[in-house]
């Protein structure tokens, strides 16, 4: 059986930028979620994220509309492969100077089926805590990795906008995949860095245990990114299963 599914989305273009070049689509009906932030350091940031949120649902139902649950590495390859195709696509329709990090979620029966590149995040709440699904992909978080620095460090440190994956880079854009179990109660929240950069993981956790709608918690969770600072465009998407 499938668990119900509410969800609901929203952008900000912050305090700082001029432009809001993060987007989001929304589709409960298929069961996919994706956000994705244009990489405003390149051309066209804003034009990389319309094709990203515009093709890369389409093309990923495309190739799994027909896949069931029991199929999970036939649906994890099609994900892959749907990414790298938006991506050379993006490159031929934009530029090579192009790019946008994305985070996305595939419903499939019980079980998501997270996809990102880039330091845009996916978490899960689950009775009361939050655990972080994306590992960024970015300088600091290699650092991490070497124990350079720590994972509260990464949070401000300088080499944390130094992307190492995206959608639009050169060569293969091949995301990572974490397929997880969902159990009813369980809240998944996928955002740009213009949010996770902006409030620790313990204020997330905070506001999403409020009992409130979808709604009042993604204005709670934008409002208080812009308090902290807004230096991004924030965009988030709460996705809720009974």
């Amino acid at each position: 059986m499938s668990l119900l599914i509410i969800s609901a989305g929203f952008s900000d273009i912050g305090k700082e930028r001029e432009e809001n070049q993060d987007a989001f689509h929304i589709d409960e009906k298929s069961g996919f979620f994706i956000v994705v932030d244009g990489m405003g350091g390149l051309q066209e940031g804003a034009l990389a994220a319309k094709y990203v949120v515009e093709g890369l649902p389409d093309v990923i139902m495309e190739r799994t509309s027909h896949q069931t649950t029991i199929h999970a590495n036939s649906i994890i390859s099609s994900i892959k492969e749907s990414v790298a195709e938006v991506s050379l696509y993006l490159r031929k329709k934009v530029g090579n100077n192009t790019g946008a990090t994305f985070v996305s979620a595939l419903i499939k029966g019980k079980k998501a089926y997270i996809s990102h590149l880039g330091d845009s995040r996916a978490y899960l709440f689950r009775d009361g805590d939050i655990k972080q699904l994306t590992k960024d992909h970015n300088i600091a978080s290699l650092l991490v990795d070497m124990g350079k620095i720590t994972v509260e460090q990464a949070r401000i440190h300088p080499m944390r906008h130094r992307l190492t994956a995206y959608i639009g880079m050169q060569g293969d854009a091949i995301p990572e995949i974490k397929p997880v179990t969902l159990v009813s109660g369980d809240l998944l929240l996928l955002c740009t860095d213009g949010l996770s950069g902006m409030i620790a993981d313990q204020e997330i956790t905070d506001l999403l245990s409020r009992k409130r709608s979808l709604k009042f918690i993604l204005r709670q969770l934008i409002t208080r990114a812009n308090e902290a600072g807004g230096h991004d465009n924030i965009t988030a998407v709460l996705i809720s299963f009974q």
